[in-house]
């Protein structure tokens, strides 16, 4: 779908990820693939790009913004590396990463996931109809990624646990915990960039070959 690229992995990243689908859920996919070699050289960038196919949400990533993300502690895009559900690989590439990911948790993933809990809480919940349907799905999908930050910051693991969300005073239950998390969390304030940029470099090399530059 994208010219001369190749892609690195498929994950699911949507309820599926969470144990929490029904019959009737899309199927959303993160790709992250690395560009042209010679669009890379001539200092051309591809932003994130999204497809819909039928019921499959697709959104794609070139691995250099996925880097940049993941060394910020983005969670979105730690979903989109550690996601259990793993819909296809080329070689070492994603076994790689979750290695060095899982490797280097660090404190500054709280930032990420408070701000959207606080975002969605706010626009989803406070704002929003009560008696809907998406009503409760918001408490659930905020629920369950408070509850990954707590997992993180306390214990290290990037954890997908299923949760049932009742009300919003839960939420702000797991929002005090979070912060507390965070607060007393032994972790590193920000992760080791170096195998991070090790890894980018490799693969970027190796997209090199295979397009005949190097």
């Amino acid at each position: 779908m994208i010219k001369n690229h190749l892609e690195l992995f498929k994950t699911n990243i949507g309820s599926h990820m969470w144990k929490m689908n029904h019959p009737k859920s899309d199927i959303d996919v993160a790709a992250v693939y690395l560009m042209d070699s010679r669009d890379f050289l001539l200092g051309k960038r591809i932003k994130g790009k999204q497809i819909q196919h039928e019921e499959y949400d697709y959104t794609f990533y070139e691995l250099s913004m996925v880097i940049e993300h993941l060394i910020k502690g983005n969670v979105n895009y730690l979903w989109a590396v550690m996601s259990p559900i793993i819909l296809s690989k080329y070689k070492s590439a994603l076994q790689e990463l979750r290695q060095i990911v899982s490797t280097n948790i660090s404190k500054n993933c709280y930032n990420s996931i408070s701000g959207l809990a606080k975002h969605n809480i706010y626009h989803f919940i406070e704002k929003g109809d009560r008696e809907s349907a998406k009503y409760k799905k918001k408490l659930n999908v905020i629920g369950r990624t408070l509850k990954f930050g707590i997992n993180a910051l306390t214990w290290g693991k990037f954890l997908f646990d299923k949760v049932d969300i009742q009300s919003e005073d839960e939420l702000w239950e797991l929002k005090n915990k979070l912060d507390a998390a965070y607060k007393h969390s032994t972790l590193p304030e920000k992760p080791n960039p170096e195998p991070f940029e090790k890894y980018l470099i490799k693969w970027r090399l190796h997209k090199m070959k295979i397009d005949g530059l190097i």
